[in-house]
C-alpha cells in the first residue's frame, strides 16, 4: 500500500506531484489508499523537530491545532495499517504471484492477446 505525506512551501506543488505518482506506483503493484497528508506552508505548521507550532497567544481555534493535525494524519495511518494488514493476511493464505505472475520479458507482455 502507499500514500503520501507532502509538505511544501508553495500550496499545491507537492499535491500535484503526489497525484502524478499515484498511477506510476499503482503500475508497480503498490495499492494506494485514498488519504494523503498535505501540509502546505509547512514552515508555518511544523517546527524544526516536526512538532506542530502553536502560538503563545493561542485562540480557541489555535489551541486545538495539534489535535486536529493528529486526527488528520491518523486517517491516512489507519488506512495504511488496515490495508497493509489485510494484504499480509491474504498473502499468508495465497501467493498473489501464482494467479498474476510478474511480467519479466518485455513490456508488450502487458498487451491484450491479438
Amino acid at each position: 500500500t502507499h500514500s503520501f505525506t507532502i509538505y511544501t512551501f508553495i500550496y499545491h506543488v507537492g499535491t500535484r506531484a503526489a497525484h502524478s505518482l499515484r498511477p506510476f506506483l499503482s503500475e508497480l503493484g503498490c495499492i494506494p489508499v485514498s488519504a494523503m497528508i498535505h501540509i502546505p506552508h509547512a514552515m508555518n505548521v511544523l517546527d524544526e523537530d516536526g512538532n506542530v507550532i502553536i502560538s503563545t497567544s493561542a485562540s480557541a481555534m489555535e489551541s486545538d491545532k495539534e489535535e486536529r493535525w493528529i486526527g488528520y494524519c491518523d486517517r491516512m495511518i489507519h488506512q495504511l495499517e488496515f490495508w497493509g494488514q489485510a494484504a499480509k493476511r491474504q498473502r499468508e493464505i495465497e501467493d498473489p504471484s501464482l494467479g498474476s505472475p510478474a511480467f519479466v520479458k518485455k513490456p508488450s507482455e502487458r498487451n491484450a492477446p491479438q
